[in-house]
């Protein structure tokens, strides 16, 4: 019997799914240990945006982020509502079990594959749970979701698919007022896979002012 062409697509894709799902926990390792830890900034007190007027921090006042709930697995989840996604979305954190607020942490952003909570190449957050990565190198990991289909740049028409702007200007200032980070690029890796992966060394590339380092694989 003829087999048909996209059966040895099929087989192809299931590989790829396998792959990612091992290579998440290889990269994480990897990047956490390269990195030296450089506790060097405070901890900056202020919570909310809009109410405390902290525009100077680089925050974008019309961003409206809720106070973290932890979830059934968890994660500390934040709901955002900003001008520069077209629909609702989250700033999902793993922080590591013993934080402690008198100490600064390295923060990992663990860039999707898909819009919206598309788990289909994956679930980097859970990876890095399931290896206990944020505790073993005291990491805080954050994944934002984005309303439309994420490739980390701002669309050249639409002013609610500016996905850069969206991490530049909402997502980084509200971590770093609301967390013990290393504010500054020697605290801020990134991490992705596929497209995410490029979307990783693209912002790195475009932002070295912001961002310290970056790993992907299997990038386009």
């Amino acid at each position: 019997m003829r087999r048909h062409p996209s059966d040895g697509q099929h087989r192809f894709t299931c590989l790829r799914c396998r792959l990612a799902v091992t290579l998440w926990g290889i990269v994480f390792v990897a990047l956490a240990a390269a990195i030296p830890f450089h506790p060097e900034l405070a901890f900056c007190a202020e919570k909310g945006c809009a109410e405390k007027g902290c525009a100077e921090k680089g925050c974008n006042e019309k961003t409206v982020i809720s106070e973290g709930v932890r979830n059934d697995i968890g994660l500390l989840i934040h709901d955002v509502k900003s001008v520069y996604q077209s629909a609702a979305t989250q700033i999902k954190l793993l922080l590591p079990d013993e934080l402690d607020p008198n100490e600064q942490y390295r923060v990992l952003f663990v860039l999707p594959v898909e819009e919206g909570n598309g788990v289909r190449w994956g679930d980097g957050l859970s990876e890095i749970r399931k290896h206990d990565l944020h505790n073993r190198h005291n990491l805080i990991c954050v994944t934002p979701t984005f309303s439309d289909l994420p490739w980390y740049a701002d669309h050249a028409s639409s002013s609610t698919i500016r996905q850069e702007s969206f991490l530049l200007k909402d997502v980084v200032p509200f971590i770093d007022r609301t967390y013990p980070t290393i504010a500054k690029p020697s605290g801020r890796l990134l991490v992705g896979f596929s497209k995410s992966g490029w979307g990783a060394f693209s912002l790195v590339l475009r932002n070295p002012d912001v961002f310290g380092k970056a790993a992907a694989w299997d990038a386009p």
